[in-house]
């Protein structure tokens, strides 16, 4: 009896590895192992490609990936890779990062789409983000925060230049460097101090135990229509509001599960 239970085992892996062609779901099959459109198409979303892209364009290149990736990954497993501490922890890793993304997905999907009027007036409240949108070229240096309590005269300095030497001074570290900045990233306060900051005058921001100070070197309108506009703040709104809803899923979830830490490791209030 168990001689024949082993016979139908090792005949329904003959059947899976066989040499038949690939036909239907199944474009490719790799020493047996087989490749599906599904995977083809999961490749494809992987990429972050443009949304005009026709899959025929790159069906050779994603092929060739899955095809690399199959000999790896049975190379890997017969290397016993799979069985080692650091692999299986990252495979759980993987595994809750993914299964996480795709609630995030379903409860996007649940979430109210803003109303015609909630967009007409986070639009009207917000030019900075749309009307009045501006992308804003500046020259920037962050330093330890405390450095404008030792140096006061920080604030009033013309240009990086300047404050890069008195920190050199102070013996002060500090990051140098361009940068852009785009309205829409901003509340309105931070747009109009951004908005009426004049040549040789820098604006200060402070994060955390970090100050940056920003020099305007270049501004440039970004002028769209009234319908752009509206998109925009459609895809915001409802970005935000699966954001929240979200959070408060998890906040959720959180409230009503256990939750035990060993010494040390509990969070700090």
């Amino acid at each position: 009896m168990i001689r024949k239970g082993i016979l139908v085992a090792l005949s329904l892996l003959s059947a899976s590895c066989s040499d038949e062609e690939p036909a239907g779901q199944v474009i490719a099959r790799v020493n047996g192992v087989d490749i599906t459109r599904r995977e083809l198409l999961t490749e494809m979303r992987a990429l972050d490609l443009p949304a005009t892209t026709e899959v025929s364009a790159v069906q050779d290149e994603l092929l060739a990936r899955l095809v690399d990736r199959k000999l790896m990954a049975a190379k890997a497993r017969d290397a016993l890779i799979d069985r080692s501490p650091d692999y299986q922890a990252l495979r759980r890793r993987s595994d809750e990062v993914l299964l996480a993304d795709q609630l995030a997905v379903r409860l996007g999907a649940m979430t109210a789409q803003p109303s015609t009027e909630a967009v007409d007036r986070f639009v009207a409240e917000n030019p900075q983000m749309f009307a009045q949108r501006q992308i804003v070229s500046v020259e920037q240096i962050t330093f330890p925060r405390n450095m404008l309590t030792r140096l006061p005269k920080l604030q009033s300095m013309a240009s990086v230049d300047a404050m890069a030497q008195a920190l050199d001074r102070a013996g002060a570290s500090y990051q140098r460097g361009p940068a852009t900045l785009d309205t829409r990233a901003l509340d309105r306060e931070a747009a109009r101090r951004l908005d009426a900051q004049g040549a040789g005058s820098p604006s200060l921001s402070i994060d955390g135990q970090l100050a940056t100070a920003r020099f305007v070197l270049a501004r440039r309108t970004m002028s769209t229509g009234v319908n752009e506009q509206r998109a925009a703040a459609t895809d915001l709104l409802a970005r935000r509001a699966q954001q929240a809803t979200f959070s408060v899923a998890v906040a959720e979830l959180r409230k009503n599960a256990k939750i035990t830490y060993q010494q040390g490791y509990a969070p700090h209030r």
